[in-house]
């Protein structure tokens, strides 16, 4: 039987570079994360934005909306920690409207060290998302005295 010289270095490299790769997945998990609850969030306060302004529902079945559209991010710590959402909305007479959404992840490990240097964390220790969506019934052209008979005969 003969042995190499080299027959230990692929365990001793494996052994070196394997918690690095962990700690690369990591660091690259909890952005991750952060975009799909943020998409999901930005989706959620769009639509119920769209339902305020345009005045079809009252504001109890909005909240009911919003929130089963919110149902599509899982209640785990690193997605959602808070029970309930923080959910705020105005709507105004002219038809205008704005939705704002909270939501709270508790860090990873990881991120957490890196997320408490940009002073991303509350005083509980958690990332603090925040969406807002504005929007009105009726467009700002729409709302203006556009007159087409002015260029309308030009076409002869």
């Amino acid at each position: 039987m003969r042995f190499s010289s080299e027959s230990g270095q692929s365990t001793i490299e494996a052994a070196v570079l394997l918690p690095v790769l962990f700690a690369l997945f990591g660091l690259l998990l909890q952005p991750a994360l952060l975009l799909y609850d943020r998409c999901i969030m930005n989706a959620a306060a769009a639509e119920g934005c769209r339902l305020l302004a345009t005045n079809t529902s009252d504001e109890t079945s909005v909240r009911a909306f919003v929130e089963r559209r919110l149902d599509a991010i899982p209640k785990v710590a690193v997605f959602h920690m808070d029970e309930d959402w923080n959910i705020t909305w105005s709507s105004e007479q002219g038809g205008a409207a704005s939705v704002c959404i909270v939501n709270h992840v508790e860090p990873l490990p990881l991120f957490g060290i890196v997320a408490g240097l940009a002073n991303d964390i509350d005083e509980n220790g958690a990332i603090e998302q925040r969406v807002e969506a504005s929007c009105a019934s009726v467009p700002e052209w729409a709302r203006s005295d556009y007159a087409p008979a002015s260029w309308i005969g030009a076409w002869k």
